[in-house]
């Protein structure tokens, strides 16, 4: 039996129903590995940190993440910025406005140095396609753990047992591939979210990812012809019945939010001037007045 948890570093571990997630694990290597960029890059400089966890840059002074991060200051690279607390925005989903799901998208007071806007997904994309996810998490245990079937910790695989790597220290913004196996409507406990579904499996995808604690926020990246788009939020993660809370186990799947059910609400939240054009449409407008006031006085 699988159950769901939020993959966020503030996050309990282990809730009843859905996990947040944290940095992306890799299956491949010693797991320290993919920590730059991509050579066929999707947009690992428009993922940065927010509240210990992960968000996207989208464009126009925009950022979006999932609503149990939270708004606060958010990092790209070096630099910090300063949300506009008035401009936090709940998505919901549109077949249903009262139901609130796990995203959320706020205004920077300034732009982002040297960031260029993404394209959103409108629709889903294929079915058992590859995927970039790019997160901000915990680091990998270098070496293979191996389970038996009530979680003691054995020496090698065995029949009815379980294998994977447990979470170890620090966190790293790292990238990873998988393919799509799925859609489900997740429920996090902190809204109803329609998302995209991937598996953590051993031998799959090069880089095989699985999120963990940190990684909410971060971004999935689908390649639509010769064009990345973002096409998912990272959310939560699932676990085996007494699986230990803080390991990545082959089976496991992450659930990322499908940006292509909301693209439509995130354009129109993102139709907002960026902030450097609303403050010049200001001092234009002060100005205007002024110079009204003035002539008006001469007369």
């Amino acid at each position: 039996m699988l159950s769901l948890i939020r993959i966020s570093a503030a996050a309990s571990l282990i809730l009843v129903g859905i996990a947040s997630a944290p940095a992306v694990i890799i299956e491949g290597g010693d797991g320290t590995g993919n920590t730059t960029a991509p050579t066929d890059d999707p947009g690992w400089s428009n993922v940065g940190v927010l509240n210990g966890d992960s968000c996207v840059y989208l464009g126009n002074g925009w950022v979006i993440s999932a609503s149990h991060v939270g708004l606060g200051s958010v990092t790209f690279g070096s630099s910090s910025y300063a949300a506009i607390g008035s401009s936090y925005t709940r998505l919901y989903d549109p077949s249903n406005p009262s139901q609130a799901a796990d995203l959320i998208m706020f205004q920077l007071q300034t732009t982002p140095t040297g960031l260029s806007g993404l394209t959103v997904s409108s629709t889903e994309p294929t079915a058992g396609a590859q995927i970039d996810a790019i997160g901000n998490g915990l680091n990998r245990a270098t070496n293979e753990t191996f389970w038996d079937g009530d979680w003691n910790v054995v020496s090698g695989s065995v029949l009815g047992g379980y294998a994977g790597y447990y979470w170890g220290s620090g966190a790293t913004k790292r990238w990873g591939t998988n393919t799509l196996a799925g859609r489900a409507s997740v429920d996090d406990g902190s809204g109803i979210t329609e998302s995209l579904k991937t598996t953590f499996s051993s031998g799959g995808s090069d880089n095989e990812m699985q999120a963990a604690a940190g990684d909410s926020g971060g971004g999935v990246f689908y390649k639509r012809g010769s064009s990345w788009e973002l096409a998912g939020i990272m959310l939560a993660v699932d676990f085996y019945s007494g699986q230990p809370g803080d390991t990545a186990v082959f089976g496991n799947s992450t659930y990322s939010a499908d940006l292509s059910v909301y693209s439509g609400e995130i354009a129109q939240v993102m139709s907002v001037p960026e902030p450097s054009i609303l403050a010049l449409a200001l001092t234009g407008s002060i100005a205007g007045w002024f110079f009204w006031r003035r002539r008006t006085a001469a007369r």
